[in-house]
């Protein structure tokens, strides 16, 4: 399997690399009494990897969305709306950006998390919206399977949109490097007592048992020239909600990542 990386926009706060001690998500909300700033010289060079980090593939994104744009307008036959979109694109794009270097200061400066209360339903619907064109172009079908009920966790959605966004290109970049003619994804849903498993499951290759206690280390990458900090990052904003994600190989084949979640509310439809 390939870990790879995308852009985590909003990211959690560290205080040597570890989520600040808390009972819930609403001390998390009210926090305000202790300094999370900067002392030492790792936490500075974290910091510096995850903007670097953070930052290449929007702006990669943005310059070659703008390449596209020039060719359109190069062409006598010129789709106004169709290089519309695209510089909405561009524009949506940096916005993010500079959403995420906001947040990043979460990291060192004492300021209150994100807080509110998230349908699920809500949540996975981004993730497929964003994540099906990629899925489209490279002939997988991303599907999900509904808890059938209406849940409601508590937290920052972005972050938690993101981490689901990284596990789903992650499995695609699995399924693209493997030889499996099955192509598909699996969303996943599940309720266990007062807690959600979100569940991403693929038909890759699986996980290599020389990288499986690896995968969320923060300086293991299995890409050539990768920073290691995607998955590392997953963990510490899942943590940072009160959860836990965690990785295996599935039968057949392919690998699945749960992230575990406290429940909010539940409503039956």
């Amino acid at each position: 399997m390939i870990v790879s990386q995308i852009d985590l926009n909003p990211l959690p706060r560290l205080t040597g690399l570890q989520p600040p001690p808390c009972s819930t998500l609403d001390d998390l909300a009210n926090e305000g009494t202790e300094n999370y700033t900067a002392s030492n010289e790792s936490e500075v060079d974290a910091l510096a990897s995850v903007i670097i980090h953070e930052t290449r593939q929007p702006l990669t994104a943005i310059a070659t969305t703008a390449n596209a744009c020039i060719r359109w307008l190069s062409r006598d036959d010129v789709d106004v709306s169709h290089v519309s979109k695209m510089l909405e694109t561009i524009a949506m794009i940096a916005h993010q950006t500079s959403e995420m270097m906001d947040r990043a200061r979460f990291m060192f400066v004492d300021k209150p998390h994100k807080v509110e209360t998230i349908p699920v339903s809500e949540l996975l619907g981004d993730v497929i919206i964003a994540s099906s064109d990629r899925c489209v172009a490279t002939g997988i079908e991303i599907e999900l399977i509904p808890v059938g009920q209406s849940v409601m966790v508590q937290g920052d959605k972005e972050q938690l949109r993101q981490v689901l966004l990284n596990l789903v290109a992650n499995a695609i970049e699995a399924i693209e490097g493997s030889s499996s003619s099955h192509r598909t994804i699996e969303l996943e849903c599940k309720l266990e007592e007062n807690w959600l498993t979100l569940r991403v499951g693929d038909t890759g290759s699986g996980i290599s048992p020389s990288i499986k206690g690896k995968i969320f280390d923060r300086s293991y990458s299995t890409k050539s020239g990768g920073m290691g900090i995607g998955l590392f990052i997953c963990q510490l904003i899942v943590g940072f909600h009160g959860g836990t994600i965690t990785a295996r190989n599935r039968a057949p084949y392919g690998a699945e990542f749960d992230v575990k979640l406290p429940i909010s509310q539940i409503y039956c439809d």
